[in-house]
This record gives C-alpha cells, structure tokens and sequence, in this order.
C-alpha cells in the first residue's frame, strides 16, 4: 500500500489485496496525520479489479471500523477500481452497490478513470473546488511513477 496526502485528499494505492494489519497500519497513518488538520478530508483509493473481490470479511470489518473512526471529518470517498472489461466493470458494479449499502455519513462513488473520480472529490471540497481537479490528477500521476 502506498499512502500518500496532498492537500486535503488522502491517496491510498493498493498494489495487492490489504490485510487487516494493512487496514490498521493505515488508520494510524491517518490518525497521525489527521490530528494536524480540522478542514474535512476526502480519500481516493486506486484498487486493481482483480483484487477488489477478495477482500475478506475481516478486512470489510476493519474498513467499516476506520470509516467510522473518521467520519466526522470526511467529506467523499472515491473508489477507483482500474482495469477494462466486462470483469471490471461487474467488479465496479458490485462495489458500487456495496458502498449504497454501506451507509456512511459522507458520500461514496466508484468510478473507472481517475479523472472523473478527481474532478468528483475536489468539488466535494471547500478549499479545492472543481478547478483543483487537474491539480490533483496531475499529483495523483506523480505517485503513480516508480521511484528513480
């Protein structure tokens, strides 16, 4: 998992399926660095379709326990679940209909591009706006480059 924060919006990266030590080791990074600020946050994570499906029900626990956690400060979660096709898109569609489900006090969207899923998140916060969404693609592409 890479974790990274800019400006408002917490970037997750997830490169294989998460554990429950990840799942944690992620709520203490956000503990940390959330303490520090009282603006609302959004939080986008980029997850490949393949490995969307296999998030156990101990993860799905202690995912629900984080979004509890920090729900007073959150103002959007975007799920990005890359990939093309007909897999992809059923995966989207199931996550889709799990976060209807899921009921948080902020609002949830999954999407395909992270274009669409930047310019939803930055309108969804006051101090960035939808002109911010670029910005944030552009940011969002930097991580995305394998260190040198």
């Amino acid at each position: 998992m890479e974790l990274a924060l800019w400006r408002s919006v917490v970037i997750a990266r997830w490169k294989q399926v998460p554990s429950v030590a990840d799942i944690r080791s992620m709520r203490e990074l956000l503990r940390a660095e959330l303490s520090k600020r009282r603006s609302p946050f959004a939080a986008m994570n980029f997850i490949e379709a393949r490995d969307a499906t296999s998030f156990d029900e101990s993860v799905r626990a202690e995912v629900a326990v984080t979004q509890r956690e920090f729900a007073s400060q959150q103002a959007a979660l975007a799920t990005v679940i890359e990939g093309a096709g007909f897999f992809a898109a059923t995966v989207r569609g199931v996550a889709t209909g799990v976060a209807l489900l899921a009921r948080t006090s902020f609002p949830q969207r999954v999407f395909e591009h992270t274009d669409e899923a930047a310019l939803w998140v930055a309108s969804k916060l006051d101090d960035l706006g939808a002109s911010q969404a670029p910005t944030l693609v552009a940011a969002i592409a930097s991580l995305r480059r394998p260190a040198k």
